[in-house]
């Protein structure tokens, strides 16, 4: 049975030729321009290349970054949510996400802008990711009413975290501590509270670490 198993995953793995390609072969079967390119164009000219799919990615993030430009430019002011997240590679990330009244739905919307690696995890380094995060999208930094961090004292710390070196800058850019965090929080030392649930994570814990 193992046997079997372990050969059909491979021929699955063999048959698999990658999400571009899986997608663009779906295409082709409704689409006859596509459908031709695929099956008639030199090997050379057929435009899979991992490089070209990294293009195509570039220009509809790009197309997408100006649609987000536009439409706080329109609404006038916005705020930013920030968090920093590791990585597969362990690589520290920084997350951008603006919220902005979308004047054409009249809905205050929360949308995902870029992600940027970290230099370094000091107050100083991290802001100016930020900064340079908004830059790159064209977005303008005194048009800014509201941050929103976790309650880590590099971000959200008065005299020298983040929010401070933001406001310093941007006076009107108002700190309010991510509510998500905070909820967080509570669970945690609620659970800390429960003996069964504080056993049942310390065992977990142990077997993750094991």
């Amino acid at each position: 049975i193992w046997g079997s198993h372990s050969e059909a995953t491979l021929k699955m793995r063999i048959q698999q030729t990658g999400n571009f390609r899986e997608l663009l072969s779906v295409i082709g079967k409704f689409d006859t321009t596509v459908k031709k390119k695929l099956e008639n164009n030199p090997s050379n000219a057929k435009y899979v290349h991992h490089d070209v799919q990294n293009e195509i990615i570039n220009v509809m993030a790009e197309m997408i970054r100006k649609q987000l430009r536009d439409e706080i430019k329109d609404a006038e002011h916005f705020a930013i949510l920030v968090d920093e997240s590791k990585d597969i590679s362990k690589k520290e990330q920084i997350s951008v996400i603006v919220r902005y009244l979308n004047t054409e739905s009249e809905r205050v919307v929360e949308e995902f802008l870029h992600f940027t690696p970290a230099d370094g995890l000091d107050a100083d380094s991290l802001f100016a990711s930020i900064k340079q995060t908004l830059s790159r999208c064209g977005i303008d930094l005194n048009c800014c009413v509201g941050q929103c961090y976790d309650g880590a004292a590099v971000m959200s710390g008065c005299n020298n975290g983040v929010q401070e070196l933001f406001r310093r800058e941007v006076p009107q850019a108002v700190y309010i501590h991510c509510h998500a965090h905070r909820l967080n929080l509570v669970l945690v030392d609620f659970v800390h509270n429960v003996d069964a649930a504080a056993e049942f994570f310390k065992t977990l814990q142990t077997l993750y670490k094991f």
